[in-house]
C-alpha cells in the first residue's frame, strides 16, 4: 500500500490498507490496524475528502492506544 501511495496510485493503496486492515482486526494486531487505519485517513486527506480522514484519524487513535503505541498516537 505504501508503495501504490508513493507512486500515485492512490485507489490501488487504497485497496491494500483496507485489506491491511481487515486481516489485523481479524488477527487482533491493534498495531498494524491502526497504521492501516492512519493511511486510509492520508488516503481521504489525499483526496481532499477531510471529514472521512478525521472518522480514521478518529478510529487509529484508540486503536495505537490498545497497542500501547505512544508513537502511533502523537502520528495521528
Amino acid at each position: 500500500g505504501a508503495a501504490a501511495f508513493e507512486l500515485g496510485r492512490i485507489d490501488v493503496a487504497e485497496q491494500y490498507f483496507a485489506s491491511a486492515r481487515q486481516h489485523a482486526t481479524a488477527d487482533g494486531d491493534f498495531l498494524t490496524s491502526a497504521r492501516a487505519l492512519n493511511n486510509l485517513a492520508l488516503v481521504a486527506s489525499t483526496r481532499g475528502d477531510r471529514s472521512r480522514a478525521m472518522q480514521y484519524y478518529a478510529l487509529a487513535v484508540p486503536t495505537y492506544e490498545r497497542a500501547a503505541s505512544v508513537r502511533g498516537v502523537a502520528e495521528c
